[in-house]
């Protein structure tokens, strides 16, 4: 896995477009603290923002479970994610974006686990914000929260001041979704389109942003947190499909005119 410093340097333009990265958690969790601190002069000398992504390893099994169903597993779970964090602060880094996961298949009901997934941000918070870290929440499909309503109502139910949401511009679009009360909840975007199958069900939020064609309805989601990160959040084949994103999340900005700020 390449430096994050050379990822930045192999992309010319990459400054003209962008103030931040988008980090998986497996890069930090692959290196020693040491290797990260070394890399984090660099990385403030160029004032990039950082974020981490766990969203790849929630996942109940085999990786990063949310649920006290197993207490070895569950406490193993617990444990990484602080490791995690403490390396994020090595790094400089503030933003953890994060998701939830499948119910157990087997003795753990829907009621368990909600209940489980409110202590288990509850407690996460708490840690993050030891390390002052912001957790950022998915609104993703196949995974709770899977839409605005349950997103608000599971916000609500952890109140913590340093959980925020992270919808996915591609999911709010395919559902056509009124957000109206994600107002003071969001603490990032994360821009991609959607994709459907030929009998019109959505397969994809991961689309690239420059196939959006509700080019007016995506800037008027952005409009109820201008303020929020705009993290790119599509699956991209070649530098060529980065840039062209780019280019498209710059258009939106010009169309809102809004104090947005970017990041890859």
């Amino acid at each position: 896995m390449s430096r994050i410093q050379e990822e930045i340097l192999s992309r010319p333009t990459f400054f003209e477009h962008f103030d931040g990265v988008v980090l998986d958690w497996r890069y930090l969790q692959r290196r020693e603290k040491g290797a990260l601190k070394a890399e984090a002069a660099w990385l403030r000398r160029q004032g990039l923002t950082l974020a981490v992504d766990l969203t790849s390893g929630v996942n109940l099994y085999p990786d990063l479970r949310f649920v006290d169903n197993s207490k070895k597993e569950y406490a193993a779970s617990m444990d990484l994610v602080l490791r995690l964090l403490e390396k994020m602060e090595i790094l400089g880094s503030h933003d953890l974006i994060l998701s939830l996961h499948r119910q157990p298949e087997n003795n753990f009901t829907i009621v368990q686990t909600r209940k489980s997934f409110v202590a288990t941000l509850k407690t996460l918070c708490q840690q993050a914000d030891r390390h002052d870290v912001t957790l950022h929440l998915r609104l993703s499909p196949g995974k709770p929260p899977r839409n605005v309503r349950e997103a608000v109502i599971l916000f609500d139910q952890v109140a913590a001041a340093n959980l925020r949401l992270a919808p996915s511009t591609g999911l709010l679009l395919a559902q056509d979704a009124d957000v109206k009360a994600l107002e003071g909840k969001v603490g990032m975007w994360l821009m991609s389109g959607s994709r459907t199958d030929i009998a019109g069900q959505l397969w994809d939020v991961h689309a690239p942003l420059a196939e959006v064609a509700q080019k007016d309805k995506l800037v008027s989601y952005l409009s109820v947190a201008p303020k929020a990160r705009l993290v790119l959040d599509a699956v991209y084949g070649n530098p060529d499909d980065e840039y062209r994103d780019a280019r498209a999340l710059a258009d939106f900005i010009r169309r809102d005119n809004s104090d947005f700020r970017n990041c890859q």
